[in-house]
């Protein structure tokens, strides 16, 4: 069993680009990957969500988006294995969100259409990843 002690979510990097495309109807089709690592200095463990959203000539969009947004985690209990597994699901699934929040008002705040990416749960989403 894991408990965790503290967490905090931070951004790592945020990129937004205006295509200045004209009008239109617009198939938004993101891009989302997720790394687990620890820190070996201070035992921290991260999750970290990049998202990509670029604009190219077989799926044109308005915008592009890079956002890599990470949930740091601090544990009092557990073997690192239960971490990991932890962190695989619950912990993405903290961490999720806010990477839908921080798209939504990052698109509002750059007076385009807010963007709202869908749902997603962590099983759904990285089923064959073997993080």
């Amino acid at each position: 069993m894991v408990k965790v002690k503290a967490s905090n979510i931070v951004v790592n990097e945020s990129y937004f680009s205006n295509n200045l495309l004209a009008p239109g109807n617009f198939s938004l089709k993101p891009e989302l990957s997720r790394s687990i690592s620890k820190n070996k200095e201070n035992g921290l463990f991260a999750v970290e969500l990049k998202l990509s959203i670029k604009n190219t000539p077989e799926n044109p969009f308005p915008i592009d988006v890079l956002i890599r947004l990470s949930g740091i985690f601090d544990f009092s209990e557990g073997t690192e294995e239960e971490i990991i597994e932890y962190l695989n699901h619950q912990g993405t699934d903290l961490v999720y969100p806010y990477m839908r929040a921080y798209v939504a008002n990052l698109t509002a705040l750059s007076m385009i259409p807010a963007i709202q990416l869908p749902q997603l749960t962590a099983f759904e989403s990285f089923k064959n990843d073997k993080n």
